[in-house]
């Protein structure tokens, strides 16, 4: 049997291949959705990122495939519905990222609202100037989360050590649920956007979720509000998100996910209370590993099994 990596993995779930001999492997971590339908042909089994797209086509070019892993929590980049259809099972990584991207979306909370970046840009350019970056606490404020999964529940653990006021809005979870995960329910999205200080999304991209945050929702936003989005690109609309950041609907945003990867030149990325980075939510050495161990267990569990 053998087993296609397409992306970066870190060393010890590649050592873990390495000490086992039922299943070969290629390592091929640069692969675009063009090479990889030519290639995917001899392959019992593979593994990707949020990248390279795992098409219709490639999965049917495939005939061979049992198994794609995705190392990584989303699967938009993997056409499920095809993949079920072949009885090709797929997994992936709900917990590896946990920490790293609960840590990161805190991270943008505490840069936004705390001016760090513009702040730590004027005073290398040869300024001090305290008084233009003056910022507001986190204590006592209210954090709502849209989407109230693993990663959620982690954020909701950090905030309540700032002591801030929790609520969430997660149509599958009951308020027994959302109750031990030490979130306050709420009905709806619009009852969350419009008691939050800071909301930070949570979501999977889904057709349901593609401009789940648009013209009416931040309209329904607080005028002091930060909008975090460290979950997937295309949740927010941006075009609607840089119309009410440019005319102070909202005060700051931090964005970790883009509609378009890679993406350098979009008009958010040059605001001043925009904190952006290049999709880093779950990029920590430690949950690259774990990320790396995890996927590559599942994936031989599936083939040896």
């Amino acid at each position: 049997m053998k087993l296609l990596i397409a992306n970066k993995l870190g060393e010890t779930g590649l050592d873990i291949l390495r000490q086992q001999r039922r299943v070969a492997f290629d390592y091929k971590p640069a692969v675009d959705e063009n090479n990889l339908i030519k290639m995917i042909k001899g392959y019992e089994a593979l593994v990707v990122r949020s990248k390279p797209l795992v098409e219709r086509e490639t999965i049917v070019a495939g005939r061979n495939l049992r198994v794609i892993g995705r190392a990584g929590i989303g699967l938009d980049n993997i056409d499920l519905k095809t993949a079920e259809e072949l009885k090709i099972e797929v997994v992936n990584c709900p917990d590896a990222n946990t920490v790293a991207a609960a840590e990161h979306a805190f991270g943008l909370m505490t840069a936004v609202a705390r001016n760090i970046v513009i702040a730590n840009q004027s005073l290398k350019s040869g300024l001090w100037n305290r008084k233009a970056y003056v910022g507001t606490e986190l204590f006592g404020k209210t954090l709502g989360l849209v989407g109230c999964g693993r990663i959620a529940t982690h954020v909701a653990k950090i905030a309540h050590g700032f002591q801030m006021n929790v609520i969430g809005y997660d149509p599958f979870l009951d308020l027994n649920e959302m109750i031990k995960r030490g979130i306050q329910k709420r009905e709806n999205l619009t009852e969350v956007l419009r008691e939050s200080d800071i909301i930070s999304l949570h979501v999977a991209k889904t057709p349901q979720t593609i401009n789940l945050i648009g013209p009416k929702e931040l309209a329904q936003m607080k005028p002091n509000a930060i909008l975090i989005n460290c979950a997937r690109g295309g949740i927010v609309n941006e075009d609607a998100l840089l119309h009410a950041l440019q005319n102070e609907q909202i005060t700051g945003a931090g964005i970790d996910v883009w509609e378009k990867e890679p993406d350098t030149n979009n008009p958010l990325q040059q605001l001043p209370n925009v904190v952006a980075t290049p999709h880093l939510g779950a990029s920590t050495k430690e949950a690259q590993e774990r990320v790396s161990q995890e996927i590559i267990r599942k994936v031989l569990k599936k083939l040896i099994a």
